[in-house]
């Protein structure tokens, strides 16, 4: 007598499509949810303190060139300046990167005077609002580009949870908010490139799908 083969119940993933069908916005909900506990982190033990490392020697270098920013100095930014045997002085210059990412951790900082821990916390706050505001355009491309925000939502969280952005995602420097930057245009042209082919089908009558490699 054979045996029944036993196949796999499909009751969980009918429970999830009745759940995305249900709440929609459950997906955005989640990745809202992942985001905050970022801010909790970064507010925690991390926050204030000085710790050995490739990390924090960073976030100090990119602290002191922010703090260093001053139309008296030319808006240089250097990490020592000091006067030379002949009474001149020397700036030990970083001009390796543009301006833009320092110039704004200097604004936010201003207010905190000379507390350096203070202006670390705040700096890292900053960094860790331009990842999450990265990782929402990435959810928000994908899921124009998928069509469902539940491939858009798995594909944000494996890309974001990955060791080196979560090690890198607080760290005061330029790449974040560039990275912030590069995601924005992007889904600024994806929004454009979408719906200016859906005018065209309106004005135009005109149905024919392009390829999706054209974005």
């Amino acid at each position: 007598m054979r045996r029944p083969v036993s196949r796999p119940s499909l009751s969980g993933l009918r429970d999830v499509v009745w759940a995305g069908r249900r709440w929609p916005h459950l997906p955005l909900a989640l990745l809202l949810l992942a985001l905050l506990t970022l801010f909790l982190w970064g507010g925690g033990p991390r926050g204030y303190f000085y710790q050995p490392g490739h990390h924090d020697y960073l976030s100090a270098h990119g602290m002191t060139l922010a703090a260093n920013l001053s139309p008296d100095d030319g808006f240089l930014m250097f990490w020592r300046h000091r006067l030379d045997e002949s009474g001149n002085p020397d700036y030990q210059l970083y001009n390796r990167f543009p301006m833009g990412t320092f110039a704004l951790i200097k604004l936010i900082t201003l207010p905190l005077g000379d507390d350096f821990a203070r202006q670390i916390y705040a700096a890292r706050l900053l960094m860790l609002l331009c990842f999450a505001g990265t990782a929402l355009l990435a959810y928000l491309s994908l899921c124009r580009l998928s069509g469902s925000s539940w491939i858009a939502l798995t594909a944000t969280a494996l890309a974001f949870s990955s060791g080196y952005c979560l090690y890198y995602n607080d760290m005061i420097f330029s790449q974040t908010p560039s990275f912030f930057g590069i995601l924005l245009v992007f889904h600024g042209m994806t929004v454009f490139e979408q719906e200016g082919r859906f005018q065209q089908q309106r004005q135009y009558g005109f149905h024919r799908q392009l390829p999706e490699a054209s974005l």
